[in-house]
């Protein structure tokens, strides 16, 4: 398991605490999809070199959605970093952040 944070505040990986099987965490984590999780919640990619960018949906500029693409995905590791907010993880933390919920 790479890093045990969670996206935007570095406190210990929430799904580790629900008692949920690292094997589960780890399938999951495995197979999805990054690029298609993006698609589901209409966030368009850009392709650079081996990471995909975009504009990061866990902040806003002066009360407005950024349109800078400041969301560097790395489809390879299915991990994700915005340069503007410091969000960052894996897919599993980011449908926590984007849904604002917590594993049960």
């Amino acid at each position: 398991m790479p890093n045990a944070t969670s996206p935007a505040h570095g406190n210990t990986c929430p799904e580790r605490s629900r008692g949920i099987p690292d094997a589960v965490i780890a399938s999951v984590k495995n197979n999805t999809s990054f690029p298609a999780l993006l698609r589901q919640y209409g966030i368009q990619t850009t392709k650079k070199g081996k990471s995909l960018f975009a504009t990061c949906p866990f902040h806003e500029i002066d009360g407005h959605p950024e349109n800078t693409a400041s969301l560097s995905i790395d489809p390879t590791l299915n991990l994700y970093h915005c340069f503007s907010c410091n969000a960052k993880g894996n897919v599993i933390q980011f449908v926590m952040e984007i849904e604002k919920v917590t594993l049960v």
